[in-house]
């Protein structure tokens, strides 16, 4: 697995311009999340992202591997950065370990 940069489109449903929903989302993209990218959007994480990135209720869909759905921005990123997070750690458990 390689890290890979999704830009995020700041999409806030309508609201007012949210700086803090700013991307890019860098996480290490796995085959799982390479499926899900395919099976919600019909593309590669690649070609999503030459195509301009997603928002983030569409980039948790794809690590978080379900379906997309509509959903609020703020949560979206943090469960996006907690998924990275936790997968970075049990990485790095697994490195400790020698496996």
């Amino acid at each position: 697995m390689a890290l890979f940069s999704m830009p995020i489109q700041n999409t806030n449903w309508g609201r007012d311009h949210d700086p803090s929903l700013n991307g890019p989302f860098v996480w290490e993209a796995n085959d799982e999340d390479r499926r899900w990218a395919d099976r919600n959007h019909g593309q590669t994480l690649e070609r999503l992202k030459q195509l301009g990135g997603m928002s983030w209720c569409e980039m948790v869909a794809i690590v978080a591997h379900r379906k997309w759905d509509k959903a609020d921005q703020h949560a979206a990123k943090a469960e996006c950065e907690g998924i990275a997070t936790a997968r970075a750690a049990l990485k790095s458990t697994a490195a400790k370990k020698g496996g």
